[in-house]
């Protein structure tokens, strides 16, 4: 049985979405099989509903899991 890996994708600026498009559909094309990817938005609530109403949220894919998950930390 293969291990599972999760790959955590860190994203927080609407002006570099393509790059993080090509950074996802990169991870979909690895050969590995037992992926977890999680996408953490930092801060921006623009970009966080952008990736969801773009169906990237929750999807069932044949490497794995993607999960988006949205920090609202305020820092001082």
């Amino acid at each position: 049985m293969l291990a599972s890996v999760s790959i955590i994708l860190c994203t927080h600026r609407n002006d570099r979405y393509d790059d993080f498009e090509e950074a996802l559909n990169s991870l979909y094309a690895q050969s590995y099989n037992n992926l977890e990817i999680i996408v953490v938005v930092d801060g921006n609530r623009e970009l966080y509903d952008r990736i969801v109403k773009n169906g990237i949220v929750n999807v069932d894919e044949v490497k794995g899991k993607v999960k988006v998950t949205f920090n609202s930390a305020q820092y001082i």
